[in-house]
């Protein structure tokens, strides 16, 4: 079969003609997916920033303004009274213990309660950031990801969440401690002592684990 001059040059320019869009399809794919890329690195910066400032405000005991607004202390009079009392507990009686046991119903759980909510917000937000994570590996093959700590953030989430058990295993410890005083067990007693012993183990783990998170943070957020 014979092509004729005419035909020829029709098949050029076709040839021509779909190369030139494969050339600008495949521009097109490469510009919208450096796009793509730069706005997910865009929003892990600003994901980063969010854990930075709820892993501070949570290393601090503290809350936002949301958590401030829902979980309130009991007054500051109350709240003064409470921790002196709670600092003598083993050596109060009658109507000592009486007094105590109502400001533990009142301030006895807050900071704890406080704690669990706000880490409860940072594994959240910690979630979202992996998810971020993961959306960059499957668009950029290049390993860019790896750039950010993901592990170390997921390392100070994990402390988070075992700190904020050990604070609500103390607060039940502080309870049960109450309640046996005033059901007359004698503080010398083999229960009482291995619930003070558990008490004051509690405090210390959670003393240690306190400063692994201080120093992890800080590594983070390069303070």
């Amino acid at each position: 079969m014979t092509f004729t001059t005419h035909q020829k040059k029709r098949a050029l320019l076709f040839i021509a003609g779909a190369v030139a869009i494969g050339f600008f399809v495949q521009l097109y794919v490469t510009e919208a997916k450096a796009d793509i890329v730069a706005h997910l690195h865009l929003q892990i910066v600003e994901q980063e920033k969010r854990l930075g400032a709820i892993a501070e405000v949570t290393g601090r005991d503290g809350a936002d303004a949301v958590v401030e607004k829902i979980i309130q202390d009991c007054s500051p009079e109350k709240r003064t009274q409470f921790d002196t009392q709670l600092s003598q507990l083993p050596t109060l009686k009658g109507v000592q213990l009486d007094e105590v046991e109502q400001l533990f119903s009142s301030c006895g759980n807050f900071f704890a309660e406080r704690k669990a909510v706000m880490v409860s917000r940072l594994e959240r937000e910690y979630e979202v950031y992996k998810d971020l994570l993961t959306s960059l590996t499957l668009v950029d093959s290049k390993g860019s990801a790896e750039q950010y700590r993901a592990e170390d953030w997921g390392k100070l989430v994990a402390l988070e969440v075992t700190r904020s058990e050990l604070s609500t295993k103390l607060v039940e410890i502080q309870g049960k401690i109450i309640r046996d005083l005033k059901a007359n067990v004698n503080v010398k007693s083999d229960s009482m002592q291995v619930t003070l012993v558990d008490g004051q183990k509690t405090k210390e783990a959670l003393f240690a684990i306190s400063s692994e998170i201080y120093t992890l943070r800080q590594s983070i957020l390069d303070i």
